[in-house]
Formats: structure tokens, sequence, C-alpha cells
């Protein structure tokens, strides 16, 4: 049997491979070491969104790693999604070789049920963070983190002009808001939110640094808190709050025409290049869906007029976290090549995720697309075309955006264009029985399982225009994206944030820390020369006394340690076998079964005896054939036994497995806890010790200094007596090792079970000493860096203490001393809080990292 493993990480944006090794019993990582050219190991697929290549991984690893005629055994660890999607492809029955699909053990969350943690995590540390950092230095991250705390989902439309960008912008929210015209008509970037109402609309814009906000009822149009009229306002005013008994969509439409036309002969129009709208959904997926989608309409890239909107469209999406990319073509401009400014744009748009980027090939209805469905070989034609060769990930969508824009509003258009055009197909995707019946999504290329879901979907969607337009699918998808997929990039951002934070902490605790020490140079230099020699030698003596501290503390550690030598063997774990086993075959009547097997074969013996003795005697044809009868029936009953026996000795052997190894987890954690115990408690003794024996070391120094009055130097030393004992942070401590991170890490991940169903004894041994030695140098690391730091931050507060008393009769000097004083206590309190944003980010990564089931 062929073992491999698919692990996926969607937080991290990776995917790795490893190929089970029977000579190390062990799982192997696959590497370009001993695959030069695996295909496997390319960037599409180790940094791709694994649901959409997962048809190609199987594919690849069937191809290149599955040994003829072998079983494969494929397990996967991952999220419980793209677990999903995997077994949808797995069990296609497109494989030559059976696949045996397992959803291993280990495993991670999808995003779409953390992401309320996270949420509920940011509302948690806001103030925290208000008080660590200089906000000006995080506006933009800020933003960005309450956006990815946000449900908020950007769909970004981009192509070039002419390819019907505003219909299909129109198509999505199911009304003409949009203008429609031959030429270029979106002259700005208009960021479109669905309204909460069904009544409500508005357009916001800045005309010559002046705000203004239109906003429409069902009733009426007017301005809110217009300061003053201008020469566009007064047009508004004249043709869109003058229509008193028109649709909210009309008077919407008139007003961006308005907006678009305004003076657009001149090279600035005054108007911002940002139009903000919010106007309700009407039918379909978007208008239904919880998410609140926001579409952001571009000019054409190729208008070299309007190039600067693409950095308004950058500017428009930078606090944005999630954005999907809609690119928009045609079908004769699938192969162009003149989108290379788009191309560039998208990779360098951080907040679009380039690997959901959907392609939309709008007109689908003008090209030859009568056939049934796309074969092979044409697909792989056009995946070869240019666009799809630069941005092909989620799928190509074929659509007719006006046919998909009728089925929401019953064919009524204000365009003319859109209404003979729709008067004139409608027929084609409507009736299944006309010889020209249109099925647009049947032609969409995209990953194997997601298109069966999806087609699946769409034969069964009542609406048969909607859903033959091929905006049904789109929108479908569209769903999926917000429901699913942005979540991981919410989290991944929200946790990068987090790093940010604690870097800029780190850089003020630095800076106030060099302030500190400046400070203490200047009070040191204006000081007489006697106090600053006594300075000097509490300093030095100091350093001196910290430096032997550390060099001595790994030894004097080495006591506690030592629990974690290999206290786990071979030998131990056969001996609880062993026992085990008694227990449990008493506990499942095993040594009945065996005795009643042995008996069964005993039986046949004797009665095959008796039965021959009897034919002999008896001499009749009828006594023969009851030999063969009953040794048949006695053989059968035999076997029976003896399969009931072996069966019986199968869940003996995995019952004493489970036993084993919730054994040898429970010891390990035992095992654990109590060193880690022990070499808290030693490392909490050993500098407490230490800094009593340097506060008797500095107080015998000033006792003997002749720089100070006897009255300051008894008044120094009763100081130094009484300063306060050295305290340790416990909630800090608690951080470092934390009960339901250490569960999972104990579960010592996936073990080889052999036929007869006993554990690896030996792995199991050797696994259990590793994972012991290397958790407890884990942990001596971490308590001797936050015992020292302890420590360390105790020694620096008494030694301001003392310097702060030797030069309090200088005035200035004094103020300085206090100066530093209040520095260490901001040290102390941007580290506290430092501590606490780790503590937060160590959550956060905790909901993101892999996980074990139990």
């Amino acid at each position: 049997m062929t073992r491999f493993k698919i692990i996926s990480n969607p937080y991290k944006k990776e995917i790795r491979y490893q190929q089970w090794s029977a000579d190390n019993s062990a799982w192997v990582n696959v590497d370009l070491s001993d695959h030069q050219d695996a295909k496997l190991l390319s960037k599409e697929y180790t940094t791709s969104f694994f649901p959409f290549k997962a048809k190609q991984i199987v594919t690849q690893i069937v191809q290149d790693y599955q040994i003829d005629g072998e079983e494969l055994e494929l397990f996967f660890e991952g999220s419980a999604d793209e677990y999903s999607e995997l077994e949808a492809v797995c069990t296609s029955g497109k494989y030559d070789v059976p696949i045996r699909l397992v959803y291993s053990k280990v495993y991670i969350e999808n995003a779409r049920d953390i992401l309320p943690e996270v949420k509920s995590l940011f509302q948690e540390m806001s103030p925290l963070i208000v008080q660590s950092v200089d906000q000006a230095k995080i506006e933009r991250d800020l933003t960005r983190f309450t956006d990815a705390s946000s449900d908020v989902v950007p769909v970004c439309v981009l192509g070039n002009y002419s390819t019907g960008k505003s219909t299909f912008i129109n198509a999505l929210i199911g009304s003409e808001i949009l203008p429609n015209g031959s030429n270029p008509v979106t002259a700005k970037v208009y960021k479109i939110a669905r309204s909460k109402f069904k009544d409500r609309a508005s357009i916001k814009l800045n005309y010559r640094d002046q705000k203004i906000t239109l906003i429409m009822t069902a009733e009426e149009t007017h301005f809110e808190n217009l300061s003053s009229s201008n020469d566009l306002t007064d047009l508004l005013s004249e043709q869109v709050i003058a229509m008193t008994h028109e649709s909210i969509v009309l008077r919407m439409n008139k007003a961006v025409s308005i907006i678009n036309d305004f003076k657009n002969d001149e090279e600035d129009n005054g108007i911002a290049d940002l139009i903000e709208i919010e106007i309700p959904f009407v039918n379909g997926i978007l208008a239904r869906s919880q998410h609140p989608f926001v579409l952001f309409d571009t000019p054409g890239s190729n208008s070299a007029s309007n190039a600067k909107h693409l950095r308004v469209l950058k500017e428009a999406m930078s606090n944005m976290t999630n954005g999907l990319p809609i690119f928009l073509a045609t079908p004769d401009t699938l192969d162009s090549t003149d989108n290379e400014n788009l191309y560039n744009m998208l990779n360098n748009l951080d907040e679009l995720d380039k690997r959901f980027t959907m392609i939309v090939v709008n007109k689908a209805d003008k090209n030859d697309l009568n056939r049934k469905e796309s074969s092979e070989e044409e697909e792989k034609l056009i995946l070869r075309q240019a666009i799809p060769r630069h941005l092909y990930s989620a799928g190509i969508f074929y659509v007719s955006s006006i046919i998909g824009l009728g089925s929401k509003n019953g064919g009524e258009f204000l365009d003319d264009f859109y209404a003979e055009t729709y008067e004139d197909q409608e027929h084609k995707y409507r009736d299944p029985e006309n010889k020209r019946y249109k099925q647009l999504y049947t032609f969409d290329i995209m990953p194997f399982q997601i298109k069966q879901r999806l087609d699946g979907a769409a034969a069964k969607e009542q609406n048969l225009i909607y859903a033959n337009s091929g905006l049904f699918s789109i929108e479908t998808e569209i769903e999926t994206f917000a429901g699913k997929y942005s979540a991981y990039n919410k989290c991944y951002q929200s946790q990068l944030f987090l790093y940010r934070i604690i870097d800029l902490t780190q850089e003020s605790i630095d800076l106030t820390k060099k302030e500190t020490a400046e400070t203490r140079e200047m009070i040191k230099d204006k000081l007489e020369s006697d106090k600053r020699a006594l300075i000097d030698q509490l300093e030095r003596t100091t350093d001196a006394q910290k430096k032997s501290y550390q060099q001595k503390y790994e030894t004097y550690m080495q006591q506690f340690i030592s629990g974690a030598d290999e206290t786990f063997s071979v030998d131990n774990l056969k001996q609880n076998e062993e026992k085990m086993t008694n227990q449990v075959e008493q506990e499942m009547g095993f040594s009945e079964h065996s005795e009643k097997m042995k008996e069964s074969w005993g039986a046949i013996g004797q009665n095959l005896k008796q039965h021959l003795n009897q034919a002999i005697k008896e001499k009749s044809i009828d006594s023969v054939g009851n030999i063969f009868t009953s040794f048949s029936s006695d053989f059968n009953a035999a076997a029976e036994d003896t399969k009931a026996k072996n069966d019986l000795r199968k869940d003996i052997d995995k019952k004493v497995s489970d036993h084993l190894m919730t054994y040898a987890r429970e010891k390990f954690k035992d095992s654990l806890l109590k060193v880690f115990e022990s070499m808290d408690a030693g490392s909490q003794n050993y500098w407490t010790s230490n800094t009593e024996e340097l506060r008797s070391i500095l107080a015998q120094i000033v006792t003997g200094s002749e720089v100070l009055t006897a009255d300051r130097r008894n008044e120094l030393k009763r100081i130094i007596i009484e300063y306060k004992k050295l305290t340790f942070d416990v909630s800090h401590a608690e951080s470092i090792f934390r009960k339901e991170e250490f569960e999972w890490k104990v579960a010592f991940g996936d073990f080889v079970v052999w036929h007869s169903d006993h554990l690896n004894l030996e792995k199991l041994a050797r696994t259990y000493n590793e994972h012991m030695k290397e958790d407890v140098q884990n942990r001596y690391a971490a308590i001797e860096a936050s015992h020292r730091e302890s420590a360390y931050q105790w020694i620096e507060n008494l030694l301001d203490e003392i310097r702060t008393n030797i030069v309090e009769y200088s005035p200035e000097l004094s103020k300085q001393a206090r100066k530093i004083q209040m520095l260490t206590k901001q040290i102390e309190e941007l580290t506290e809080r430092q501590t606490k944003l780790k503590e937060y980010t160590a959550k956060l990564d905790r909901m993101m990292d892999w996980k074990v089931q139990e």
C-alpha cells in the first residue's frame, strides 16, 4: 500500500507533502533533495488555495508516487472545509487506482469558525493597544485590523473599458444604477454598498473640498446638511431632486449620469475620484446574503485618461484586507495582451487576495456557445490564452450580464439597448425546448469538484433565466468566498497586525531604555568624583554578580531538568501492555472463547471416531453419510469459533493499544508537570536567594563608604535592606505553559499500528522521550528568560533607588534621578503590556495552529 500525506495550511498559504517510509516507520517530507523535478513541489501546488488545486494535486500524486497495483492511502491534515473538497475529488471515480482517504487527527480549524473569536479578541485587546503604541504609527494597521474583524466583503471589478463592467455590476445589484454606453462611461471609481433599507439610497462625493450627500427615499430626494450650493448641486437639484414621482433606480441612474458627464471636457472637473453609493440590492443571492458586500467599479485600465484611477482604487481599498478580484473580459479579449497594467496592479494590491481571482467572460451570448459544453481540448486552449494564463485560480465564468439583469428586474429596463437585447434573447434562456437554448454556466471552467457542485445547483435553480445567464453561478461563488474563503485572510491579517504592535512596543521599550541609560551617564558626569566612584563601584559589583549568577544558573538548574531523562523504556511499556492485556482478556472472556475453540476442534475427532464405529457396526449407507454430514457441521462450528476467537483477539489488542496510548499520554503529562513545577520553584528560589545576597553586598559597600555622612550611610543602608523583595509575574509564568495548548502536543502525532493491532512500542517510547526532552528544554528557556528579566529589573530598580538617594542634595541631579525612576516605571509598564499582547498573539496563534483530535 502506498501512503501519502497532504498538509494544507490556508492561514500561512502553504501546502506540504509527506510520504510514508516503511524503513524508518515515519513520515518523510517530500522535498527537492529526493525529487529534483517534482511538479508537486512547484509554486502552483505549494502556495495556491488547496480546494482550487485538489484535483490536480491528487492526479499528480497518483502519477508520480503511487505504486502500480497498490491501493493509495491518502492522509490529509488541514481544515474540515478543505477535506470535504478533497473528499469530493477522490470519490469522483475518475482514478484508475483505489484511493482510501483518511482525515488525520491532526487538523486546523476552519477560519469561518474561529473568526468570531478573533473579533472578540480584538474587542478585548483594543484598550491595551491604544495604551501601548503611538496611534499615529499604527493608524493604517489599526484600520486594517478593524476591517479584518468586520463583516464587510469588498468585491473589485477590474477590466478594460467596453467589457461591460457597469452592466455586470448592475446585474449584481439587480437594477440599472450605473449608466450604459459604447464609450467609456465610468469616469470615477464607484464604491457601491448594499443599503440596509429597501426604500433608502444615497450618493456621497467631494466637490472642490465640499462634501455632498444626496439622500433618496421612496418619496423624495434631498441633500443632507449641504453648507452651500454650487454648480454641481444646482444641476442635481434641477434634474434629480425635481423628479418627484420616479423610482429610486431612475433617480440614481440620472444622478450618476450627471456626475459622470459633469464638465468632462475639463482636465479637472472638481469632483474627487471616489464616489460612494448605497443602494438596495434586488433579488438574487447577493440581495439575500447576510454578508455586507461592497462593489468597486473602476474605469477601464486601457483608457489613458483614467490611468490615475488605479491609484484611487488602491487608496479606496487601502484599509481592506479580504478583497475579491473579479477580472472582466469578453470572449474576444481573453487573449488580449494589453492587460499588463492590470496584472501588475493586482500583484501590487495587498488588499486583494489573488488566490481567489474570478475571471468573468461577459457578453458570452455573442460567442459561439450553442454547443452543449466545452470539450477538454477547448478548455485547454482557453487556459493558454493571455488572461487565464496570468490570472486563472478560482475559475472562468461565462455570463450575459444583460440577461442576468433582466432575470432580476422582470425585463423592465431603463436603457433601450438593454431592453431590446433582452427581448431578443430571453426565450433562448427560458425555454429548454428552444433549439437555441443556452446554459452559459455549462461552459464555466473551474476546479472539478466546485464545477460539479455549482452546475448541480444551477440545474436546480427555478429561475432558469437567472441560472442560464451564468449570473447565478457567479453570485454563488462570491457568496462562498464571503462565507468560507475570505475569513482566512482576515485571520492572517489580524495576526500580522499583532506582530506589528509587539514590534512597535519593543521599539518604545528600547528607546526608553536608551534615554534612561543616557540620563544615568549624564548624572555620573555631573557628580563629584567621590560619589561618582561610589556609584561606579556599586554598578561594577552588580554587573559582576549578575554575570556570576547567570553563569551558574544552568548548572544549578540541571538537578531539576534531570526529570526529563529517559524515564519511559520499551520494557516498561511491554510490562504495562502485558498487564493491560491480561486485564482486558479477563473482562472480555477471552479464555472462555479459547477453551470453546479448543473444545470445538477436539469434538471433530471424537465425533468422527464415534460415527465411524457406528458405521462399521451398522454397515449402512446412511451411517456413512452421517459421517460426512457430522464432520462438515463440526468443522464449520470449529471454524466459526476460531473466527470469533480471532476477532475477539483483534478487539482486545485494539482496546489494549488505546489503553496504552492513554496511559502514555497521562504519564507524559504527569511527569512533565512535575518537572515543570520543580523547575519553576527551583528557578524562583535561585534568583530570590541571589538577589538577597546582592542586597547584602550593596549594603556593605554603602556602609563602608566614606563619601557619605554617617546619617546618609545609615539611611541608604536602611533603604537597601528594606527594599521590596523580588517577585515574579505569575500571569506571565502561566502564559508560558498553557494546559489547552499542552493537551494536544502530547498526542505524539500519527502512530502506526502493526497488523496485529499492537502499537509500535519502540517508536512510542522513543517519541515519548524525545517530546519530554524537547518540551522541558522549551520550558527551561522560557523560565530562564522570564525569571532572569524579573531579577534584572529588580536589580536595576534597586540601583535607581540608590542613585536617587546619593544625588538627593543636588536639585538638578535629583530631578534627573527621579526622571530615571519614571522612565524605569514606563519600561515596566510597556514590558507588562507587551507581555499581555504576546499572550493575545499566542491565543490567536493557537486558534490558527494545528490541533489533534483525541
